[in-house]
């Protein structure tokens, strides 16, 4: 009964929030399919099943922008709509668990992962209203929100309530619509810290690699590649992969260059008797992951500056005398049978992999700029026809990953010893605050050496700093605690699936210079802060 009386204020509502819809477009609508949901509890409830498809039609259903309709569950391939939107609802005792995905029919993204849990069953209610306006945010650019507040009764206000003393549970709604582009309403400033990770993480990315509702965290030392499940503000190890006896990894990378909906794995190897790289990608296939390439000669690296856009993928090979990289940066492409196919990106001579990002930096309009750190860290941004239009003196960076090559010295035991070429920390440029304009976002790891042993640099403090455009050049704006050891990699990207994206990052502390009492955590903050040195620095 409970139940009964909860969905059908929540459908009243709903309804009621149908008749706001008065926005008028030329555009077509477009078309969203809502499955059957999946209610997974001890009691049959076929009815709330319903009522939580309907809940999420109406409110998603905008006179002249958007129309939504019930849809079978199964192959929707040959379904006519735009976007198809599948949700699941556990109830377990007295708590509940809401997950979604809303897909991109024509290309098979997922473009967005939603995940709640509430103590209450109650709580089911807001769970679907914040679902139906993040997904209006996502696709539509529209703010439908309904805010329920649950109160308690104690006075009895029925003949059940006097005959078996329950509580009354109430929810009351304000429903808020405007027709304008509208950003979500800000949350509150929150970090989230991994367990301790007993390796030295050099590499990481943020992707949906197992098609599931949730996105994974991948990592890679220099011999395991490791697939993290992330569920709850929890890690645990999915699978991982080792590397062969003759090899090493440098780095992981997440894009769905197939465009089925499941990013594949992109592993950068390196062979360590040739020197050359080996490296391969994954992808899930029939309840695991199977290497679908493999001894490519190429080096990857992910780019760009759209967290939603996960089919940007770059790659670059290294000089024949192995003297650092070869000329050329290429955007790739995923053929039929697996096949990756190269197209050489127009950029300046002196960037290479990984040094550089496309975006409007300057938000001047211009999206196609290119900002790059150089390999002493200096920030500079160029046109889209490469013309340099400002360097700046400060530096920024600081990475130990590195490719060795035969240098020049030579001893009679060891033959010529191996120099590094040190590669640099990625650089973003997004709009992270959600408020129409453009950060660059990059690592600044502080070498306590001052760059005298450049073979060795010993990273003692790390934090991310967010730069933003003023008249002069690039200035900070805002900046994560420092964070004792080395920021080793980041990303921007959505990883609790609440529609607005985060900072995820990866720390590397070693405990003394010549300790081997090495570990790493992985970061995600929705936001930067300088009030967090307890958590940061355990």
């Amino acid at each position: 009964m409970k139940y009964f009386k909860f969905f059908t204020i929540a459908l009243s509502l709903a309804a009621f929030s149908c008749f706001l819809n008065t926005y008028t477009a030329s555009a077509e609508p477009v078309k969203i399919a809502i499955t059957p949901i999946t209610i997974q509890s001890a009691e049959s409830l076929d009815f709330l099943e319903k009522g939580i498809q309907q809940m999420l039609i109406s409110r998603l259903n905008i006179l002249n922008v958007s129309q939504a309709e019930p849809a079978p569950s199964g192959d929707l391939s040959l379904y006519d709509t735009d976007y198809i939107l599948s949700s699941n609802v556990v109830l377990f005792g007295e708590s509940v668990s809401t997950d979604a995905v809303l897909k991109d029919k024509k290309t098979g993204k997922i473009l967005l992962n939603f995940s709640k849990t509430g103590e209450s069953k109650g709580e089911v209610l807001s769970h679907i209203s914040l679902l139906a306006d993040t997904v209006a945010q996502k696709i539509l650019k529209q703010d439908i929100s309904v805010e329920y507040t649950e109160k308690t009764d104690n006075t009895p206000s029925s003949a059940q309530q006097k005959s078996t003393g329950e509580a009354q549970t109430n929810f009351t709604a304000e429903t808020k619509y405007t027709t304008t582009k509208k950003r979500l309403p800000e949350k509150p400033m929150s970090l989230w810290r991994s367990k301790k990770i007993e390796s030295e993480i050099a590499s990481m990315s943020v992707g949906n690699v197992a098609g599931g509702i949730q996105n994974e965290i991948i990592t890679c030392s220099d011999k395991t590649v490791t697939v993290f499940n992330y569920s709850s503000n929890q890690i645990t190890v999915f699978t991982q992969f080792d590397a062969d006896a003759n090899q090493i990894f440098l780095t992981v990378d997440t894009a769905d260059l197939n465009n089925n909906g499941v990013e594949e794995i992109y592993v950068t190897a390196i062979e360590t008797k040739t020197l050359k790289p080996q490296s391969f990608i994954l992808e899930w296939k029939d309840g695991g992951f199977r290497s679908i390439q493999k001894n490519l000669q190429w080096l990857f690296r992910k780019y760009g500056t759209n967290s939603n856009d996960r089919n940007i993928l770059a790659g670059q090979k290294m000089n024949n005398t192995f003297s650092g990289l070869a000329p050329g940066v290429f955007k790739f492409s995923m053929g039929a049978s697996g096949e990756l196919n190269g197209t050489k990106l127009n950029l300046p001579e002196d960037i290479n992999l990984y040094s550089f990002c496309y975006g409007d930096a300057t938000n001047s309009g211009s999206s196609d700029s290119v900002a790059a750190i150089s390999l002493k860290g200096n920030l500079s941004v160029y046109s889209p026809n490469g013309e340099l239009l400002w360097e700046g003196s400060d530096e920024y960076g600081g990475s130990k990953l590195a490719i060795n090559y035969k240098g020049n010295l030579y001893t009679r035991d060891d033959g010529f010893q191996l120099t590094p070429f040190y590669l640099q920390q990625r650089i973003m440029v997004t709009d992270f605050n959600d408020d129409g304009s453009n950060v660059v976002i990059v690592v600044r790891n502080s070498d306590s050496t001052s760059g005298l042993l450049a073979k060795t640099p010993i990273y003692k403090k790390g934090h991310i700093v967010s730069l933003k455009w003023n008249a002069m050049g690039f200035a900070p704006e805002k900046s994560t605690q420092t964070i004792p050891g080395y920021i080793s990699d980041f990303t921007v990207t959505d990883l609790d699936g609440d529609g607005r994206t985060e900072l995820v990052f990866s720390a590397v502390k070693t405990e003394g210079i010549l300790s081997n009492d090495i570990s790493s955590r992985i970061y995600s903050m929705s936001g930067f802060s300088q009030n967090m040195d307890n958590i940061m620095s355990e």
